[in-house]
This record gives structure tokens, sequence and C-alpha cells, in this order.
């Protein structure tokens, strides 16, 4: 079907040959379409990169609201790809009010399709709203070609409006045996519902109820489909007797790293790295001889690096990067990224990390074990580290000034508790419970806060006020901030969001404090005055705490502008076994009124403190919280 932007191609064909054409992966809550872009030749034998490499083909838009078809117009597209040097792109689209999606594009945006797939039952429609043109390819559309039902199926009013394309048939087909059984599983389900009967609690070995509960207001949002023609970035996929075969790196970067796994090459063997931790390991992935890239490895290693960027980086459009490919050419990196001698390369993407990226969760780790171990230098010296480095020292030595002997963790000064530890930490493995019986804390977050609630709450308890120390904390593990904030607020909304995908979820918690293995009231401080200390060094989690407490209005904060932070670590791996990490697409962020909020700029203080001693002089602070109110 045409509508009045049609596009004459004169390339019609009865048959397509046979291929691996689309994968679908579920990440984070999101559904992800790859069309496998397959070229014509194999990877030593391709031409250098071009300066103009990723400028886009001529595209052709095809728009179908039938799933079922997605792999046979995902190999359509492809074959007519390599044949005619058009690319198009197929789209899946919503089947309701699909005619009048159609208008819309055409009137208001550039996305109309320039082709589109429907039913015969709306061909009228299509033609009186002006959404067909009439065929003009009647030396192909002939009874010669098709049976004479499929051609009246496409005319309307003795106008050939439409290509005959396919037919279906329905029919209903039902288990008797099991529809019995669903129904009486519903009605037990609905039996339980109303006896009360809930498993929101995360159960030990033995049956009893550990430190998280999930609330059932949690929900998925799943996000948009995306596409990566790997084609635009000049990767080829090898199609030969029957199987599909993908780059070792692009499958890593693609289906691993999301969950901390990344398969790293030096050369000789292949090594599964859990984040970017090498370990034990490190000696035997550097005990290969140092020695240059071949210029076809150096080659690949580049534009698998622009694609492991596009579609991991999480930060894109707050760093005004439309392609990872046209930065590297704007910036006149992308040579000194594709040289043979792996440690220019290593040194060249190290300065894209630190000056055109400069966040932060951003960093080079590993050196390729073409360069062998070495410590790589770049010339570019990152901003936002030297910022966040320059408070910390000032704010140490300040601190130093009040506890040389070292921050405590727990303090009382009057009718005022503080709590402070530099990470969120947790480890799974510690007997939490034993510890909080036994009065001895385990000194991770998680074991502090149960120990300084036990001291709070104790019978007697001067305390009112109560201020957490996140002055020097530059963020950790997520769970342990979960802990902190559903401590201090009574409950945790934790939201996320995927920045390339739109997907998003929103999770409920309540934590068990006090050791009781219940999950109420006892286990906050909510009925008390809290307060947090903020300053430019509390990143990540250091920062995403702060923000979930200002958006509650149930916390005082203290101090200065956080340093930011929102998205979670991406570790990743180059083709050339180089190692290092980005912000990742999962972003942390606050909602108010449904609406969802990065917090990657910071947050400001609602009491600004001027001075560094003024964080740690707890007398004097202790006075001026006070005097507050």
């Amino acid at each position: 079907m045409k509508n009045k932007k049609t596009k004459e191609t004169g390339n019609h064909r009865a048959s397509l040959r046979s291929r691996i054409l689309a994968v679908a992966a579920l990440l984070a809550a999101a559904a992800l379409l790859l069309y496998f872009g397959i070229g014509s030749d194999r990877l030593a034998q391709l031409s250098p990169i071009p300066d103009n490499a990723l400028v886009d083909k001529p595209t052709l838009n095809l728009w179908y609201t039938d799933e079922s078809l997605t792999d046979f117009l995902a190999a359509a597209a492809l074959d007519f790809s390599e044949e005619s040097e058009v690319r198009v792109i197929p789209r899946l689209v919503s089947g309701l009010e699909y005619l009048e999606s159609i208008n819309e594009a055409s009137l208001n945006t550039n996305m109309v399709p320039d082709v589109y797939i429907v039913g015969n039952d709306s061909l009228e429609k299509a033609w009186l709203s002006g959404l067909a043109s009439e065929v003009r390819d009647t030396d192909y559309v002939t009874a010669e070609n098709f049976p004479e039902t499929a051609l009246s199926a496409v005319t309307y009013q003795d106008h050939l409006i439409g290509y005959p394309f396919y037919y279906e048939t329905s029919a209903l087909v039902y288990n008797l045996t099991y529809l019995e059984e669903a129904a009486a599983d519903q009605l037990q389900a609905e039996a339980d519902a109303l006896a009360g009967q809930e498993a929101m609690a995360a159960l030990d070995e033995n049956g009893e109820p550990e430190l998280f509960q999930r609330g059932d207001s949690s929900f998925v949002r799943r996000g948009e489909s995306i596409g990566l023609y790997f084609e635009d970035f000049f990767i080829e996929l090898i199609y030969e007797d029957g199987k599909g075969y993908m780059p070792l790196q692009t499958f890593s970067d693609l289906f691993l790293a999301y969950f901390y796994i990344n398969l790293a090459y030096n050369g000789e063997a292949v090594f599964m790295i859990e984040a970017t931790d090498l370990g034990d390991m490190r000696e035997t992935y550097y005990s290969v001889e140092p020695r240059e890239r071949s210029a076809e490895l150096a080659r690949f290693n580049y534009v698998e690096t622009c694609l492991s960027l596009q579609f991991n980086y999480g930060l894109k459009d707050e760093h005004d990067i439309p392609s990872f490919g046209t930065l590297f050419e704007l910036t006149g990196i992308d040579q000194a990224m594709q040289s043979t001698d792996a440690l220019e390369a290593n040194v060249a993407l190290s300065d894209v990390i630190n000056g055109y990226i400069d966040d932060l969760h951003s960093a080079f780790v590993f050196a390729s074990p073409y360069a062998g171990d070495v410590a790589v230098e770049p010339n570019v010296q990152s901003l936002s580290a030297n910022r966040i480095i320059g408070h910390a020292q000032r704010l140490s030595a300040a601190a130093r000034e009040y506890f040389p002997d070292g921050m405590r963790f727990y303090q009382e000064i009057g009718n005022t508790a503080y709590i402070s530890f530099n990470s969120f930490t947790a480890d799974y493995d510690n007997d939490y419970y034993g510890a909080l019986a036994s009065g001895e804390p385990i000194a991770d977050t998680i074991g502090i806060i149960m120990y300084a609630h036990a001291q709070i709450t104790r019978e007697n308890s001067p305390i009112e006020n109560v201020v957490l120390d996140l002055s020097l904390n530059t963020g950790g593990h997520a769970d342990a901030a979960i802990y902190t904030i559903a401590w201090f607020l009574g409950e945790c909304d934790l939201h996320l969001e995927d920045a390339v995908t739109g997907a998003r979820s929103s999770t409920n918690y309540r934590v068990d404090v006090n050791g009781d293995r219940k999950f109420d009231e006892n286990d906050s401080i909510a009925h008390l005055n809290r307060y947090c200390l903020v300053s430019p060094v509390s990143f990540s989690c250091g920062n995403l705490v702060p923000a979930v407490f200002k958006n509650s209005n149930q916390v005082t904060l203290l101090g200065r502008q956080t340093g930011g932070g929102a998205c979670a670590v991406q570790p990743l791996a180059s083709a050339d076994g180089s190692i290092w990490q980005i912000s990742s697409r999962l972003r942390l962020s606050t909602v108010t009124n449904g609406s969802f909020y990065a917090v990657d700029q910071g947050v400001a203080p609602d009491v600004l403190i001027d001075k560094d001693e003024s964080y740690y002089d707890r007398e004097a602070l202790t006075e001026y919280i006070n005097s507050l109110f």
C-alpha cells in the first residue's frame, strides 16, 4: 500500500533468501529489536573508513501492524538494501487508529511512512482520505502474477491502489481441560486474596523474612523497540550454512555487559570478567607479549567502540552527542583510536572519557594486552574529577581537625545523633541479625544503621534530631542506599529509567531495621527531626539519597550542592582487551506528579553551609540545628 509520498522503486521479487534476521532480547524491561545488517565483504577486505562513514543511506520507511511479519520484513529490508543501496526501515506501529496516525505523520512530522501495509477492509478509507495513490506498475500487478481474488482485494471503484501481499485465516482453538483448570486457579487466587495471604517479604533459608520487603505499589513500564543496523557501524555479521555469526565483543557489549559480565580477548584466550575486576586473572591476562594491533583489528576495535558507546551510554542527550563516530571525527581523535599502536589508541580512548564525556562514572581502567600491563596516562584531565578531588581534600582536612583519629560512624551530641559513612556498602554474607543481638556493629551501611537505630530508639533516649553525614560519600551499592532511605522515610521508592528505550520501573521497599523480622513503623525514624549533610563530594548514591530526601519534603538538607551522578556504572571491554566503564543507560530518578526527573545535575541544600569546618564542628552544628525550630 502506498501513501501520497510514495517512492516507486521498480524492483519486485517473488522470493527472498533465507537468513538470520532479527533477534529479540529483554533488557531492563525494554523490548530490543536488532536488525542484522549483513554486508558482502569480510572484515579483512573492508576498505578504510571514509570521513563521512556514519552518513545514512537514502531511507524508505515502511509501517505495519502485524508483529508476525517482523522477521519477513526485516529479511526483505536487508536484501533490498544490499541490492539497491536504499535502506528500508520497517516500523511496527499500533493498529489502533492506524490510518489516522499515518495522516497525522504526513501532515505534521518527517516520520511519514513511504509504504505501509493495510488490510483490504481499510482500502476505501485510505483512498478517500488521500492516503493512497493508484498503482502505476500495471505490467507487474496483473492476472499473470496474481489470482483474481487478490487483484479484487486491492481494487476500489476500478482503481488499483495497492499491491497484493498476503491473506489471513482466523480460527478459534481451545483446550477444555485447560480452561477448567484456569477457572479453578482463578477462584483459588481470589479466595487467597480475601483471606489476606501475601508473600511480599524476602525469606531466608529458614523461611524467615530478610532485610527487604517489596511493596505492592511497584510497577514496570516496557520501553520502545529500537533498531541497531550493524552496517551503519561497518560491523559484519556472517551467515553461512544455516548459521549466523556475530563478533564476540559485539555479543558481549549487547547481551552480557548489562549484567556486569564482559568477555575480553587478550589475543590468545577469552576471559570472562565480572565488571572491571581482573582479580587473580590479571597476571595471566597480561602474560602475552605486547605487540602492534593489525590494521583490521584496530579498525574493528574503533567501529565496535562506536557501537558500544552508542548503545550503552546513558547521557548522550545531556552531553549533546548525536553519535560517537561523529564526535570522534569532529574532535580529530578518530585516527589515534584506529592506530595499530594499542597504547596510542588507549590514550585516545582515555582522552575521550576524560575530556569529551567527563562524568565521574566513566573511567579507563586497564590497558589492552597488546600494550602490556602499563598505566595509561591521558593527555586530557577530567575537570569533573579535579573539582570533586579538590572539594574532598578540603573537607577531609577540616574533618581531621575535629576527628584526628578518624570520623565516628555514630555519635551523640546532646539531643542529636550523627551517622557517618563515606560509601554505601553491604555484604549479605554478614550476619546482621546476630551482630545486632550482640551489640557489636558490622561496619558497613546496613550494620551501622541497625546499630544506630537501636541506640536512637533505646529506652529513655534523648535523641530528637538525626543527622546523616554524606559530605564525603562518593556512592556505592544501590541496595544500601535503599536501606538508608527506607530507614529515614519509612519506605523507599526506587525509580529507574532506561535512557535509550524509555523503559521505566518504580519499586517500593520497606526494610527491617530493628531485627524483629517485621516491616512496620518501628523500623523507621520518621517521627524524629531528620537532616542530611551534603557537599559537592556527595556523588552517585551519595547524590541519589539526598535527592529522594529533598523530593519527600521530610528531610532538611544542610551544606552545598551535591556532585550529581544519575546513572549506574556500565563496565565494558574493547575488542583489543581494553577494560573501561561509562555511565549506563540505567538512570536513577525522582518522580513528581508521575514525571521522572534525572538527578545528574545535583541537589541544592535547604540550608547553606559556607565553611568547611562547619560540617564537622558538631557542637556548634547541634546548637544551630536546635535553633532552626
